[in-house]
């Protein structure tokens, strides 16, 4: 059985995590920091927020894949595909972090961009 981002599938528990959750940020060099898109899979179901250096919230403009929750993402099936704009974005390496918390649990996720 062959699985992709949409069709991951969870334990029988709303929002429930199987595997890793994951993001991934395209591009991952941007000279205009305009549109870059999120990418996340593995989320199980409640909502994601994202952070920019692990302190600055990062809200969504456009959700391709999940609905937007107040300033967060909801994952459809455990996945997200975003487009956020960061305009005052200074050149040098950041990390977006993506975090998910229900009943004080929280999932993590930090990959590096330039």
């Amino acid at each position: 059985m062959k699985s992709d981002f949409l069709n991951n599938k969870q334990d029988n528990k709303p929002g429930a995590i199987k595997g890793k959750p994951t993001i991934r940020v395209i591009p991952e060099s941007i000279s205009i920091p305009y549109k870059i898109q999120v990418y996340g899979f593995g989320w199980g179901l409640y909502p994601v927020n994202l952070y920019l250096d692990q302190k600055h919230l990062i809200e969504p403009i456009r959700f391709l894949t999940g609905t937007r929750y107040k300033t967060a993402v909801k994952p459809e099936e455990g996945a997200f595909l975003i487009l956020v704009n960061m305009p005052d974005l200074k050149s040098g390496t950041h990390i977006m972090s993506a975090v998910a918390e229900h009943k004080g649990k929280k999932k993590k996720q930090l990959p590096n961009f330039i």
